[in-house]
């Protein structure tokens, strides 16, 4: 299966090729490859710093 990799601005910068066995067998595996990705993706915004109490 083929990825298209995007850079953080969403421009295409390389297709890779993904040896997911599963992904390929009909659409089982899409969902759970997107909930990790989309997971992956909102923990690297999270942050440590406290917004409403700054001292």
């Amino acid at each position: 299966m083929k990825i298209n990799v995007q850079n953080t601005n969403g421009e295409p910068v390389e297709e890779m090729e993904v040896p997911f066995t599963l992904v390929e067998e009909g659409d089982k595996g899409l969902q759970a490859v997107h909930d990790t990705v989309v997971a992956y993706m909102a923990s690297q915004r999270s942050g440590t710093a406290c917004a409403k109490n700054t001292f």
